[in-house]
């Protein structure tokens, strides 16, 4: 997504809606802005007209515990909720503009960058819905 102070930009919005047409797809908020109060993110996703019933959960704050690797932080949290959370057979992505924590993590056929100045573009949505709409 692409915030401009606590607004998303309509076009990622839309951009966002096109990766939601993926059947079965869900969110899963790996940013600052999965701390409490989350009913800030929610304000800012109803405003955007998105659905807030598209987040199926947060990330697991990992920075706390002993031994964290602060280099693949974000990557390991991600994994960390897939693993209690999602079926072995779950297709997933992972979309984020900051991608030195994630990139040790996983695959770089499901990790998807997006420009933090312009954030989620019509293309980064299209290569999105065909990774998880592919025939394995």
């Amino acid at each position: 997504m692409n915030l401009r102070g606590n607004a998303i930009e309509a076009e990622c919005a839309e951009n966002l809606r096109r990766i939601m047409t993926v059947p079965g797809m869900g969110i899963v908020i790996s940013s600052a802005w999965r701390a409490p109060p989350i009913e800030r993110l929610l304000t800012v996703w109803r405003d955007a007209g998105l659905n807030p019933s598209w987040i199926i959960g947060v990330t697991p704050d990992l920075a706390l515990r002993p031994r964290s690797t602060p280099d693949r932080l974000r990557g390991m949290e991600i994994q960390s909720w897939l693993v209690t959370n999602a079926a072995k057979s779950a297709r997933y992505a992972v979309i984020d503009d900051q991608q030195d924590e994630i990139d040790p993590c996983f695959p770089m056929t499901a990790v998807f960058a997006t420009n933090p100045e312009i954030g989620l573009t019509r293309q980064v949505a299209a290569d999105v819905v065909h990774c998880l709409t592919k025939t394995p």
